[in-house]
């Protein structure tokens, strides 16, 4: 789902507000080196910086805690009786 998105994201142009009148310039299109840029720029900024980090750490960590859960789980949902359970 989201490798289609991106693909597409770098094949688009932004053109920011299409509808309006009076747009003659030309969008840039997405490039990697862009993409890098980008990056150095955000890291420059501490509150996105930490913002980035927070999010990535708290996604890590809490994915984890499932793994652990899951053969609770398959016994819960009925691993024992699969005639049952399908």
């Amino acid at each position: 789902m989201f490798a289609p998105m991106i693909l597409l994201m770098f094949v688009l142009p932004y053109t920011g507000h299409g509808r309006d009148e009076g747009m003659s310039v030309k969008a840039p299109r997405l490039s990697f080196t862009g993409a890098i840029q980008l990056m150095r720029e955000t890291s420059a900024n501490p509150t996105i910086l930490s913002m980035i980090l927070l999010g990535g750490a708290t996604s890590l960590l809490v994915g984890n805690a499932f793994q652990a859960q899951m053969p609770e789980f398959a016994h819960d949902f009925g691993h024992d009786h699969q005639d049952v359970g399908l």
